[in-house]
């Protein structure tokens, strides 16, 4: 084909005739599917059905679960309503516990629950909300009659309970004691109460008589801690509903720590005790965290290396810290009457004092300022942020997992690690007065 010359025009495609049959499958008739069941011959009219006779009244919706549901029939007005040609239906002896309501947003649903408590929800338009509300409505009745026939069947109290859910709880055993201290702490204040009297009123009260004597993490983590508690108690069929929703505690506000001054830690080591100074200086010149703290026995410290060898429970790792020269002094003094290797170095008694709110509570009245346990690790990380080679060495010695695979790679040797301790006690021992830490 050359220049200026047109090709040649192609043939036309044969038309094929798509026989539809032929992949159709054609309708099987109500007779073939079901030969017992008699055809249907009158419509059944749901409205004038005695509620009586059905579970869930005037409304029949096949229900999946919380907000999931299936009309299968035009729904009919609520309890105490008009719409259209139906007259408002009243139920005699029977109050509305969901009703549906208008704002400039859109349509919403105002309910109660199986124990009484009121929530309102936002749902858009009003078909939904109507549907909403009478699934809503249909739960909440069926969850009343469960509490009322479990208040009688059932005679399980809150500490059973309690100790059923520990039992049965997976998790490692710093947190299992950690909830087994919270929740033991419950049933003192609640007391041998029923389990099936245990109402989101007492449950409210309790966080309310909790939130004066708490700081607000505390308290939100002692409220998740209900919440799983009971909802793992409804999952277990020890309850009907959960009344722990109705207790709502806010998340606290974030607070990422701070780092003392060189004043406050002086003012924090005149206003501790010997007793509380070592546990201040193995967070402030070893950066232990409070569980490595109350966990240190006595064959974990290395006297003639001047090691400490460090085990975190919240890692699951282990590290070696150099000691300074003051805590080395300071556990040398502690450990010269211990002869047991397995011997805690911090106890009160027979056993760790794992509680820190006490002793902090006192140590912030004297020193006047507030401060965390946690802030003394916050002030190792800067004091040693300033002396050491690299970023990765501070890493080591906090016991924080490697970020990049850089620091995976990368493994400081125990001289420098021993050289950035050495560091960090010289630069504070410059900036004292006198020339002493």
């Amino acid at each position: 084909m050359g220049w200026g010359v047109s090709p040649e025009p192609a043939a036309p495609r044969k038309s094929r005739t798509v026989n539809v049959a032929m992949y159709t499958r054609p309708p099987i008739p109500q007779e073939a599917r079901n030969p017992n069941k008699k055809p249907l011959t009158k419509p059944r009219n749901r409205a004038t059905k005695p509620a009586s006779t059905t579970n869930k009244g005037p409304h029949d919706f096949s229900c999946q679960g919380p907000f999931r549901w299936t009309p299968i029939a035009k729904a009919s007005p609520l309890k105490g309503e008009a719409c259209g040609n139906h007259p408002p239906q009243r139920h005699k002896g029977v109050q509305n516990m969901a009703t549906t309501y208008q704002t400039t947003r859109g349509w919403g649903v105002d309910y109660r629950d199986g124990y009484g408590v009121r929530h309102r929800i936002h749902v858009g338009g009003e078909a939904a909300a109507r549907t909403m509300a009478a699934s809503l409505e249909d739960e909440a009745r069926n969850s009343r009659t469960a509490i009322r026939r479990f208040s009688h069947t059932s005679d399980c109290t809150l500490t059973e309970a309690i100790v059923a859910y520990l039992n049965a709880r997976a998790a490692s055993k710093a947190t299992r004691d950690t909830e087994r201290l919270r929740l033991t702490r419950i049933s003192k204040a609640l007391g041998q109460v029923q389990l099936s009297l245990v109402s989101p009123k007492l449950l409210a009260d309790y966080i309310e008589v909790r939130r004066q004597e708490l700081s607000p993490g505390t308290l939100y983590a002692e409220a998740r801690l209900i919440h799983r508690l009971f909802a793992w108690l409804t999952e277990r069929w020890f309850l009907p509903v959960n009344p722990a929703p109705a207790v709502e505690v806010p998340p606290p506000r974030a607070f990422r720590g701070r780092a003392l001054t060189p004043d406050e830690q002086q003012a924090v080591q005149n206003a501790a005790t010997a007793y509380s100074w070592l546990k201040v200086l193995l967070a402030l010149d070893a950066g232990l965290r409070y569980s490595e703290v109350v966990a240190l026995r006595l064959q974990h410290i290395d006297f003639a290396n001047r090691e400490l060898l460090v085990f975190s429970r919240k890692t699951r790792t282990q590290r070696l810290v150099p000691l300074t020269r003051r805590l080395f002094l300071a556990l040398s003094e502690r450990c010269q009457n211990l002869e047991d290797p397995e011997a805690h170095v911090l106890q009160w008694g027979a056993q760790p004092a794992w509680h820190t709110s006490a002793f902090m509570r006192r140590l912030r009245e004297k020193v006047g300022f507030h401060f965390r346990f946690h802030d003394l690790r916050h002030t190792f990380a800067t004091r040693l942020s300033g002396v050491a080679q690299r970023p990765r060495i501070v890493q080591a010695l906090l016991g924080h997992r490697p970020q990049t695979v850089t620091d995976i790679y990368d493994h400081p040797t125990r001289e420098e690690v021993h050289a950035a301790i050495d560091a960090m006690e010289q630069a504070a021992r410059n900036c004292a007065p006198g020339g002493h830490p």
